[in-house]
């Protein structure tokens, strides 16, 4: 699934990091039965919210202008980092993934259909906001559209420690990675770690062949080198009558003490995204704020090298 965020306001989206809607366009052009998981806007639903990739972009004709100079700016990837429902409208905090390059218009507009933007029904030139039960990145990663870029402060920081890493052998390293319901943030992750030459294990991306999942994480654990944990706004909770607060889901705490009793502290890290209650029986782990211009990178890599592991960081440059 992903967000799909339209509006009628050129640059908007390079210019906030916010956005309010009224309730008749907010899951407008959605699916009842997508629409009925995030509903109502409260508690684990805004959580399974912020899980999701989201596609900012602009309204557009059926007909694109002839003149490129009058073509919508281009769309960007991200995602949303909170929602407040409100009585008369939601507003939506966002972060644009600085990591991934600009869409050009005119390339929305010829996946529109495999987007599932309706446009016969006016969907292209509405601003709303709604949830397409579509693979976002994937799609654009089989249309050769999702483009990785760094940021040039961390570019130049990764160039500084790529040179001492030692490169690696025809068997890659395995990296376990434990996640929760983000999926733009564990595409993030794991498409870098692939990209640098280690192999990135999933729980969920492999068969249980009648196993148990602990039994599963047992096996799929065993040859792994490190564990990247990336700790989530998944699930809403708290003390008994206190302020309820956002948490990673129980299983991710769970596998986290799993790799740290298994492989030790010093492989693993976890890589944290927005504000969230986190374990505080787990000191002496790395600790890395996911970001969108991609400074996570740069302690992974450090870690990564201070275990051993061999990877080509300039590939993931």
């Amino acid at each position: 699934m992903f967000h799909l965020f339209m509006t009628s306001v050129e640059g908007y989206w390079n210019e906030t990091s916010e956005t309010s809607l009224g309730w008749d366009r907010v899951f407008e052009y959605t699916s009842p039965d997508v629409k009925e998981q995030f509903l109502p806007l409260q508690g684990d639903s805004i959580g399974r919210v912020v899980g999701i990739p989201a596609l900012f972009t602009y309204e557009f004709a059926k007909r694109l202008p002839a003149d490129e100079g009058d073509l919508p700016k281009p769309s960007r990837i991200g995602r949303v980092t909170t929602v407040h429902a409100g009585p008369k409208e939601v507003r939506v905090e966002f972060e644009i993934d600085q990591t991934v390059a600009p869409i050009p218009a005119k390339e929305i507009h010829r996946i529109s259909e495999r987007l599932n933007i309706a446009m016969s029904n006016g969907e292209s030139y509405r601003s709303h906001w709604a949830v397409k039960n579509v693979d976002l990145i994937g799609l654009l990663k089989e249309e050769g559209l999702y483009t990785p870029v760094n940021s040039p402060k961390v570019e130049e920081e990764l160039l500084t420690i790529a040179e001492d890493i030692q490169k690696p052998n025809e068997k890659r390293n395995k990296v376990f990675i434990v996640h929760g319901h983000d999926e733009a943030v564990l595409n993030g992750v794991a498409r870098w770690i692939n990209k640098i030459g280690l192999e990135e294990v999933i729980l969920n991306e492999h068969a249980n062949k009648g196993r148990t999942v602990i039994s599963k994480l047992s096996e799929l654990a065993e040859g792994v080198e490190f564990a990247v944990v990336l700790l989530t706004p998944d699930d809403v909770g708290g003390v008994k009558g206190g302020e309820q607060s956002y948490r990673p889901r129980q299983n991710v705490v769970f596998e986290l003490g799993y790799f740290l009793a298994k492989l030790g502290p010093s492989r693993v890290a976890v890589v944290k995204s927005g504000e969230l209650e986190t374990p505080s029986d787990f000191g002496g782990v790395l600790t890395v704020d996911y970001d969108a211009a991609g400074s996570w990178k740069i302690g992974l890599a450090k870690e990564f090298s201070a275990a051993g592991l061999r990877f080509d960081l300039y590939a993931g440059i």
